[in-house]
C-alpha cells in the first residue's frame, strides 16, 4: 500500500527501467535480457516490455523494464539504484523520481555490458493509462 505522499489524485504510480548495453547481436541481447531480469526482480516483479536496437549507437541494444512493485514504489525505486553504489545523478522531487546511471570506474550495473541506465518513477493520468 502506497503512503500518503506518493498519492495524486486522479493518477497511478509508474516505475520503468530503460537501459543501454552493448552487445554484438540481437540474440545477446535477449541472452542478456534473460540474466537482468531475475537481478531486478529482487527489487521487485518485472515485466521485459522491449528489447530494441539503439538507433544512435549501433552497438548497444535498449531494454524496458516494467515493475509492479508489493511495497512501495519508493522502496522499489530505492532498491534499484541500490544496485550500482557509484554513477548516479539524481532529479525530480517526491513523490516522482528520476536517476541517471553512468559507468564510473569501478562501478557495474548488474552486467559489464550495460553503458546507461534511467530509473523513473513518475504518475500517470488515470484517464490515459490502459490499464
Amino acid at each position: 500500500m502506497e503512503t500518503q505522499d506518493e498519492f495524486i489524485i486522479g493518477h497511478k504510480p509508474y516505475l520503468y527501467i530503460k537501459l543501454y548495453a552493448e552487445v554484438e547481436s540481437e540474440n545477446e541481447a535477449n541472452l542478456l535480457a534473460e540474466d537482468l531480469l531475475p537481478k531486478l526482480e529482487n527489487c521487485a516483479p518485472v515485466a521485459l516490455r522491449s528489447v530494441l536496437p539503439y538507433w544512435k549507437i549501433p552497438a548497444y541494444y535498449g531494454f524496458l523494464f516494467d515493475f509492479a512493485p508489493h511495497g512501495t514504489y519508493r522502496d522499489t525505486f530505492n532498491c534499484l539504484v541500490a544496485l550500482s553504489l557509484k554513477g548516479w545523478s539524481f532529479s525530480g522531487s517526491l513523490p516522482g523520481r528520476e536517476a541517471i546511471w553512468n559507468p564510473k570506474e569501478g562501478a557495474v550495473f548488474l552486467h559489464e555490458a550495460v553503458r546507461w541506465v534511467h530509473v523513473d518513477l513518475c504518475w500517470i493520468s488515470l484517464e490515459t493509462s490502459n490499464e
